[in-house]
């Protein structure tokens, strides 16, 4: 018994270590749940802007990497 535990150490270990990840995984996103924590924010200064006819480059800045979101 005690040599096939040896032999096959590297893959229980494997095993407990993907388990725990997964375990890991689950509860961040119990804890920090994108789909029912979302909160929508309006642009400070949305306007229109006429533009002529050629080519134009728009930007749309955002933190991806923000959880805690809290407004005023």
């Amino acid at each position: 018994m005690k040599r096939l535990i040896s032999q096959y150490l590297f893959l229980i270990l494997g095993g407990a270590i993907i388990v725990v990840g997964m375990v890991v995984a689950i509860v961040n996103f119990w804890s920090h749940n994108p789909l029912s924590n979302r909160v929508m924010i309006s642009a400070p200064a949305t306007k229109e802007v006429s533009l002529t006819s050629g080519k134009h480059h728009l930007f749309y800045e955002f933190d991806s990497k923000q959880l805690d979101l809290i407004l005023p």
